[in-house]
């Protein structure tokens, strides 16, 4: 019989929510002008991206914008938002699945970028899609135990390199349909920014509770969208398959 993994909060709350769009509107119609010659040569019908995929723009960054810089955006706006003083943040949490190199830690450098306080944990928690979600669990976790008062999620992601070098191959001569539906996931990527300031309804009564969550794992199907900061593979019939056994 197969079993969730279940959590349960009686204290953990969120206080404070901001979010940071990318200000460069890339529509999926100038996509659709780019690989024109693609979508002729193999017989592929424009405007699958906004008819099937249901998305009609996602953003870019501005070119010297780095993950960094735009996890940092949002620490500085939740911050705003919630009116806290920084120095009281104990643990900061990066959850960006974009980095521009592997050390040291996002974290490290947002942490440097915000003037968090020498005693603030930071670290970063990796989990592709899920790592904002996981990032809560272990916040609510350390709160409930009395560890901290206060924890900052952040989360800077970018698609514009990544959609740049896709749109390169998938309108060279060589590309193929399998080519461009191999690497569709990759041109519905967006670049944004998020952040999170959580603590306990002890401290703040008003703060919106975490109650739980409920997860289950499906790791053997973990081949079936791969992506790297220059593409994004997607075996498009096996992962719908996949998450319909898996439901």
């Amino acid at each position: 019989m197969q079993r969730n993994a279940v959590q349960r909060y009686d204290r953990a709350a969120v206080l404070a929510l901001a979010s940071v769009d990318a200000p460069i509107v890339i529509t999926s119609t100038w996509i659709d002008e780019q690989l024109a010659r693609t979508y002729e040569r193999e017989g592929i019908r424009p405007g699958l991206l906004a008819d099937v995929a249901g998305i009609v723009e996602r953003r870019w960054w501005e070119p010297t914008t780095t993950f960094v810089d735009a996890a940092a955006l949002a620490g500085e706006a939740v911050l705003a938002r919630s009116g806290l003083d920084r120095d009281r943040i104990g643990m900061m949490i990066s959850t960006s699945v974009c980095r521009d190199h592997l050390e040291p830690s996002v974290a490290c450098a947002v942490h440097h970028r915000l003037g968090l306080s020498p005693a603030c944990i930071n670290f970063d928690l990796a989990n592709a899609c899920l790592g904002f979600v996981n990032a809560m669990h272990l916040a609510s976790t350390a709160l409930e135990a009395g560890q901290f008062d206060y924890v900052l999620i952040v989360d800077g992601e970018g698609s514009r390199h990544t959609q740049e070098r896709t749109l390169e191959r998938l309108a060279g001569p060589q590309a193929t349909a399998a080519d461009v539906f191999g690497e569709f996931a990759s041109l519905t990527l967006g670049s944004g920014a998020a952040a999170m300031i959580m603590t306990t309804t002890d401290l703040h009564p008003e703060a919106h509770r975490m109650v739980g969550g409920v997860a289950r794992a499906a790791t053997q199907h973990h081949g079936l969208c791969v992506g790297t900061l220059d593409r994004m593979t997607t075996d498009t019939q096996g992962l719908l398959h996949a998450a319909r056994c898996s439901s």
